[in-house]
């Protein structure tokens, strides 16, 4: 289900604090002047990458396996080559683009327990900001005689 509204976004695999193809891209570009260190990032970044692909390409499968139009584990490729970053969304034209089993028949329930779970939210945060209040706020003329 993606409604025609939602968007979805690949798998931008981070190491620390960077993208895990940009040490390997980084290696490539430097050769041999990159740092014994900086290479066994990228190797553990091409192996983090791979392992990925293999388990998205599995998870994939498993509801696209027999669809018209699927070519195997071409989705879970595009979605962990690095060539979209996690900031790009994944529309339902472009899901449907990419072959992937999208359906905008979201049930109402499925909308109503979304709902449910906002206006949990929204609660929570009321009660976060009440208690903050209440913490900055000046103590009251009762509460100074005692």
């Amino acid at each position: 289900m993606l409604g025609k509204g939602a968007a979805l976004g690949p798998l931008d695999i981070q190491l620390g604090d960077m993208s895990a193809l940009t040490f390997v891209q980084i290696v490539e570009e430097l050769g041999e002047q990159a740092s014994p260190v900086l290479r066994a990032q990228a190797r553990q970044a091409e192996l983090i990458l791979k392992d990925w692909a293999d388990k998205v390409c599995k998870a994939i499968n498993r509801s696209h396996k027999g669809l018209m139009g699927w070519r195997g584990c071409e989705l879970a490729d595009t979605l962990t080559s690095g060539d979209m970053y996690h900031s790009q969304p994944i529309n339902f034209s472009t899901a449907k683009r990419l072959h992937m089993r999208v359906s905008a028949e979201v049930p109402k329930s499925v909308y109503a327990l979304l709902n449910v779970r906002l206006d949990q939210l929204r609660r929570l945060r009321e009660l976060q900001d009440q208690v903050l209040i209440e913490k900055t706020a000046p103590p009251t003329s009762a509460a100074r005689t005692r």
